[in-house]
């Protein structure tokens, strides 16, 4: 069985709604303690400079933040990662009637390099420890500018590749990471490592349908043959991911999931999924 690398992203809905407590905390506190029990690891991607903000307006009240800060504490002394995770939408959000909201693009630009450094200090102070890996919003591209405030941040390991998507079509779908110097899909000699997050054709349930499924408790999948679809880990079957793991050909696989996603179903496909899979964090898979 392939190694499996196991992401989560760790953030509210990308226009700044949504609970912290309800779309965070509390995925976050479940899925530790199902790797806890099964001994597994994970990597938490939080998106800092979110957080970062509804701390120093104050919302939302203190609590869902400090609950928040105490899990990533205890996931870093369990053996977890905690890696840098940026929504340049955030620079621009503003605090409502009825909670945040976020406003621009999802994507990285040079201009965004100065959301580095409050990122990585963000989650130093949350969790005493700071990040080596990193994953763009979206998925998306990563500036020049950008890439330079990450290295100067000791921040040398990126997961944003996802091989056969845009805006990664040309990255390679065959190895499990390379080195790179200015551009993550193009294997070359640099300082920095790509670990892509896996991609495969696979039968998923639909979001909407999963979701009520899940709160009736209706143990029913809603087939559709999605490919390249992401290696997502809160959306498909234990079955559907391992099919997809297990046909890569060499390395470790990494999955991705969200907390703002996550159900108890999720949870108890993942158990069943990592059953017998060597876990590894994104820094340790890169060979760092």
């Amino acid at each position: 069985m392939r190694q499996l690398v196991l992401t989560v992203d760790v953030e509210v809905r990308g226009d700044g709604s949504g609970s912290v407590e309800g779309l965070v905390v509390r995925p976050m506190r479940r899925l530790l303690e199902v790797a806890r029990r099964d001994g597994k690891v994970v990597t938490w991607f939080v998106d800092a400079l979110g957080f970062e903000r509804m701390e120093r307006e104050g919302l939302p009240k203190r609590s869902p933040l400090e609950a928040l800060t105490q899990l990533l504490r205890e996931a870093v002394a369990a053996g977890d990662e905690v890696g840098l995770h940026l929504h340049p939408q955030w620079r621009l959000a503003r605090p409502g009637m009825f909670g945040w909201r976020a406003r621009g693009t999802d994507v990285l630009s040079d201009r965004d390099a100065d959301l580095v450094d409050p990122g990585v200090a963000w989650i130093v102070g949350a969790c005493g420890r700071s990040p080596t890996c990193f994953r763009a919003g979206g998925l998306g591209p990563l500036p020049v500018a950008v890439l330079e405030a990450l290295g100067s941040a000791g921040v040398l390991v990126d997961s944003s590749v996802a091989p056969g998507r845009s805006p990664w079509l040309r990255a390679p779908v065959d190895r499990p990471s390379w080195n790179f110097q200015t551009n993550p899909s193009r294997p070359e000699a640099g300082p920095f490592v790509e670990l892509p997050i896996a991609v495969g054709a696979v039968t998923a349930r639909g979001h909407w349908p999963g979701r009520l499924a899940t709160a009736w408790g209706v143990r029913r999948w809603r087939p559709r043959v999605a490919g390249p679809a992401l290696l997502d880990a809160a959306r498909y079957a234990a079955s559907d991911l391992a099919a997809v793991a297990d046909a890569r050909p060499v390395g470790p696989v990494v999955a991705i999931a969200h907390t703002k996603t996550w159900t108890e179903r999720a949870t108890r496909e993942v158990a069943a999924f990592w059953t017998g899979r060597p876990t590894l964090t994104v820094t340790k898979a890169a060979g760092l």
